[in-house]
């Protein structure tokens, strides 16, 4: 498709460039009129299009600095329409239609710049294509801005225009036929918002009504057509930049609230996010909008000496093995954190003593096997104290979180006073091999 609108837009151009060529050599008249003035903008919007859509992996993943480009490039032919052509077209009466047909070349001439320069940053693999096309645009642009400036002189002082188009089309197929062009789609890297280019781009936005308040103070009327257009192209460039600015700031917050309420190494709520996930519970198991709760206190049996004898590297997949089985253990409603070191907290709405006992039997099941650490076979049992909230009671989250880990120790203490036979021979006692078991 990208090829295509080029294509299309190029062959334009060479009709708008052939008419002209018959209209001279005819009647020695110059071309006019708003078929000849329609191929040429048609012409540019074509190949404009065709090289947005060529390079839309590019625009995918820096929309923001393409939009940057774009608003850089029209205050670029605001100050050359301001200051040296529109003087040129009003002495020689050129009419308004004209004018503003010439405009709009310019802005878009000087859009697909912007956005040139803005892919040669970006994308480094395709930048000695990509500067080749730079320079193809640049002569166009001089070329146009040239033709405004002496269309009313005689030909033999324009001559280098016909060299300004002669090197466009030249340096355009040497950009296209060029073998980087085809990393123009690869992933150029991530250009954030600094506070220089934040200031440039300000800058930039200042030039057009800069000049219009230079305009008032040398005499002249302002440029209302330049400021229609100019606004009507800028500003939704600049409600799209904030909104893409915004969209980042709540990407950004949303990841730190995610951060903020959950552990790194499991991916489980942490402490915080479970503490205020069982406040509300407990409001509504109080205020009997909630059957009751139940909570499960878990604390691994052994896991120091994972990490004495093995690593913390081997403790931390213990961690993560215990996690994942954990949250396979329980409803989609049930919350699992983490709640410090190698302990656990489960929180179970439903009735209390058969959420107790289904959660009780489930978490047992999910943590009976043991787990592989490379040559390393590790236990994961885990010592487990409940408690519970009946509707209508008014409990604390702290107490019931007390009675959940005095449970979990009375438990523990158990354990240690009946060891379990098949540990008593291992060396160490949450280790059931030190080796893969034959």
């Amino acid at each position: 498709i990208a090829w295509r609108l080029l294509i299309s837009g190029f062959a334009l151009l060479v009709a708008h460039n052939l008419h002209s060529l018959v209209i001279v050599a005819g009647s020695g008249d110059r071309a006019d009129g708003p078929t000849h003035a329609a191929t040429l903008v048609l012409g540019y919007v074509l190949v404009m299009a065709g090289g947005a859509i060529a390079t839309v992996p590019l625009i995918r993943v820096d929309v923001g600095g393409m939009i940057d480009a774009t608003i850089v490039g029209l205050s670029l032919v605001g100050a050359a329409w301001g200051l040296a052509v529109r003087p040129v077209q009003e002495a020689n009466e050129v009419s308004p239609s004209a004018q503003s047909s010439r405009l709009v070349l310019l802005l878009l001439v000087s859009v697909m710049i912007g956005i040139v320069v803005r892919a040669i940053v970006v994308a480094k693999a395709a930048r000695q294509a990509m500067i080749y096309v730079l320079l193809a645009i640049s002569a166009a642009f001089v070329g146009t801005v040239g033709g405004a400036l002496t269309e009313f002189s005689t030909r033999d002082s324009t001559w280098w225009i016909g060299l300004c188009w002669l090197v466009a089309n030249v340096a355009m197929a040497a950009g296209a036929a060029h073998p980087a062009m085809r990393h123009l789609s690869h992933q150029p890297r991530d250009v954030r918002l600094s506070p220089r280019r934040l200031v440039f781009l300000g800058a930039a936005l200042t030039v057009t009504p800069g000049l219009v308040g230079l305009e008032h103070l040398l005499g002249r009327g302002p440029d209302a057509m330049l400021l229609w257009l100019h606004a009507l192209a800028v500003v939704p460039l600049v409600i799209a930049r904030i909104a893409i600015l915004a969209r980042l700031h709540a990407i950004a917050e949303g990841r730190l609230a995610v951060l903020a309420a959950r552990a790194e190494l499991t991916g489980l709520p942490n402490r915080r996010a479970v503490t205020e996930h069982l406040d509300a519970l407990l409001l509504r198991v109080a205020d009997g909008r909630s059957p009751g709760a139940a909570v499960l206190f878990l604390d691994l049996d052994g896991f120091k000496e994972v990490n004495d004898a093995h690593g913390h590297q081997a403790g931390d997949r213990v961690l993560a093995e215990v996690a994942a089985r954990l949250r396979g253990a329980v409803r989609g409603a049930d919350v699992v954190g983490r709640f410090g070191g190698d302990e656990f907290l489960l929180v179970l709405e439903g009735d209390p003593d058969g959420a107790r006992a289904a959660g009780l039997g489930a978490v047992e099941q999910a943590l009976e096997p043991s787990a592989r650490l490379g040559e390393v076979t590790a236990a994961t049992r885990a010592s487990i104290g409940t408690a519970v909230a009946r509707p209508g009671e008014s409990t604390t989250t702290a107490e019931l979180l007390s009675a959940a880990d005095a449970s979990m120790y009375r438990v523990k203490r158990g354990r240690r006073a009946r060891p379990d036979p098949a540990q008593s021979r291992s060396r160490p006692a949450a280790m059931r091999a030190g080796r893969s078991p034959t």
